[in-house]
């Protein structure tokens, strides 16, 4: 079970005063056996079926109870939520995004806020555990030719509306590769395996597709594949439906695919591959 280690103390400090408390009521019943009076008829017991040893032993430890300190952890308590509250308006424990939203500390645990102060080493397994896994998308390269450019290799801006712009797009290769789709064929096949091969499930909330992916280079990639004119709608146990926008008429077409196998994607091979029917047609993808 997980604990704090104020936790732990004090309950070790329970544990120590129980045993405490036990013992000074077993030598008092002993002693109260050994040297009770015998001529003072009002201190006389009435009769009990515990043995006498063990009927006082209960009567000193109910007197003793006063030792237990009953009132320790709601008083715990209440200093974790008082601390869990300054965390949560403390205005120098907030982190800035580029786009100037502000995201506030916030408490999910009320019984480890006090572990911050105890903090030796911090160990990270991969990026993400720590700082935000945001992944998106900024290159393609679809028959030798390029579309989109890195951050470092734009020309030097000094304004900040246009750095804070490119940052928010991603992708601004998308105006080229509309252009060239007509005349490129091999691009609508591109964009079909960014928006068929993965493992994305779609839902809609007030009328907006939310894509949940295992990793976030899938989301990257479908999400990308949707703004080039390839949509993954959804997905029906192994259908999966995508609307492609067209791009002579400019109009979106629904197509129904089939999942008939999946190869999962390993570091071995560095890629995932589907086989799904369409139609009457078969595409490994």
């Amino acid at each position: 079970m997980k604990q704090s280690n104020l936790d732990r103390t004090t309950n070790r400090a329970m544990l120590i005063v129980l045993c405490a408390q036990t013992l000074i009521s077993f030598v008092c019943s002993l002693l109260h056996i050994q040297f009770k009076p015998k001529h003072h008829w009002y201190l006389e017991e009435e009769y009990i079926v515990l043995p006498e040893w063990l009927g006082w032993w209960l009567t000193f430890f109910t007197l003793f109870s006063n030792l237990m300190p009953i009132s320790l952890y709601p008083t715990v308590e209440f200093c974790n939520a008082f601390q869990c509250r300054a965390i949560r308006q403390d205005f120098k424990m907030k982190y800035t995004f580029p786009d100037g939203e502000e995201f506030q500390a916030c408490t999910r645990s009320t019984n480890l806020s006090q572990e911050l102060g105890q903090v030796g080493y911090v160990f990270s397994d991969k990026t993400g555990t720590l700082t935000q896994n945001d992944m998106v998308l900024r290159r393609l390269s679809i028959g030798g030719k390029k579309y989109g450019t890195f951050l470092s290799e734009a020309p030097k801006m000094q304004d900040k509306v246009e750095v804070q712009s490119l940052l928010e797009d991603g992708f601004n290769g998308g105006k080229q590769l509309e252009a060239d789709r007509a005349s490129s064929p091999s691009i609508d096949r591109f964009l079909e395996i960014l928006a068929v091969s993965h493992t994305v499930m779609a839902t809609s909330k007030d009328g907006e597709l939310i894509y949940e992916a295992e990793s976030p280079d899938e989301y990257a990639l479908v999400k990308a594949a949707a703004n080039a004119g390839w949509e993954f709608k959804s997905r029906r146990g192994t259908d999966l439906t995508v609307s492609v926008l067209h791009a002579a008429s400019q109009k979106a077409q629904d197509s129904t695919y089939t999942v008939l196998a999946t190869n999962a994607f390993n570091s071995a091979r560095k890629r995932m591959s589907v086989l799904v029917k369409k139609g009457s047609e078969y595409l490994l993808l």
